[in-house]
């Protein structure tokens, strides 16, 4: 099983593999983002970093910390 996310730092990618973590080794431009530390969302063919919103047969989904959470109206 894999799981991904934004590690503490705001900026790089961390996935956890089998009970492994890795990570990208990318320099930080700034300070961490809302992201930060929180689990991205698999949406059926894509990772999607948390926060985001996308429309979903004409719902609203949006990614909260490794959920889809899903509301009625459009986003």
């Amino acid at each position: 099983m894999r799981c991904h996310w934004t590690c503490s730092d705001g900026c790089n990618s961390c996935v956890c593999t089998d009970g492994t973590v890795t990570s990208t080794l990318m320099g930080c431009g700034g300070p961490p983002g809302e992201a930060a530390g929180k689990l991205k969302c698999f949406n059926g063919d894509e990772w999607v970093e948390h926060g985001r919103t996308w429309d979903c047969d004409g719902a609203c989904c949006q990614c909260v910390d490794g959920d889809v959470v899903t509301k009625p109206d459009a986003c």
